[in-house]
């Protein structure tokens, strides 16, 4: 897994259609997060629910350090040549979510 951390004052996306078919529907509206820690995220054939969650422990690090409570985990294919298919990077992206949320 690869992932760019980025802290930005916000970021703004709109979902306008999905990629691939296997993609989760949207709801299609303009979202604006502040104050966030913006995480562009390549999930990696070699990677699993394990390596997920090893990320977050270090993204936890992170928002502590920066003082950040927010997180917007954003599927990033352009930083790895070696992706998984789509169908498991959404399971792990996915499971990353789920745990986030719990983190509140």
């Amino acid at each position: 897994m690869k992932i760019l951390q980025l802290h930005v004052d916000y970021v703004e996306y709109e979902p306008i259609k999905k990629e691939m078919s296997v993609a989760e529907d949207a709801e299609k509206k303009k979202v604006r997060i502040e104050n966030c820690l913006l995480l562009l995220t390549s999930v990696e054939d070699k990677d699993d629910e394990s390596t997920a969650n090893r990320a977050l422990e270090e993204i936890i690090t992170s928002l502590k350090n920066l003082k950040v409570n927010k997180i917007v985990i954003y599927p990033y294919a352009h930083l790895s040549n070696t992706l998984a298919d789509p169908v498991k990077s959404i399971l792990i992206l996915n499971k990353m979510e789920r745990i986030a949320k719990k983190l509140e």
